[in-house]
């Protein structure tokens, strides 16, 4: 067995010190899952499309950290996606919304 882990080790070494450095950080990054997916919805400000993944992502993950903002965005977008009917925003994307995300305007 550790003869086993030695070697996983050492390719996986030689794998990281073989590839081009400029895709080093999509192999090893501190970050946790919640602050990536924080960031799916941060970093794409002017995407709908891209922080729209953030739906499909484990809400336990991203709901302490930016739920609240992404509240407020699907209150403010939607009515604009259901009249503009972009191609990204099919069923499975609105099965995403639930109604604990947007606020009753009855």
């Amino acid at each position: 067995m550790t003869s086993c882990c030695a070697t996983f080790l050492c390719s996986f070494a030689l794998f990281l010190s073989s590839i081009n450095r400029k895709y080093l950080h999509t192999f090893v990054s501190t970050l946790m899952a919640c602050q990536y997916i924080s960031d799916i919805f941060t970093d794409n400000s002017n995407d709908d499309a891209a922080r729209n993944l953030i739906l499909s992502r484990n809400e336990q993950k991203w709901v302490p950290f930016v739920g609240d903002q992404v509240k407020v965005w699907l209150n403010e977008r939607l009515p604009i996606w259901i009249a503009q009917k972009p191609d990204w925003f099919n069923d499975y994307r609105k099965s995403l919304i639930t109604d604990l995300m947007v606020e009753d305007k009855a």
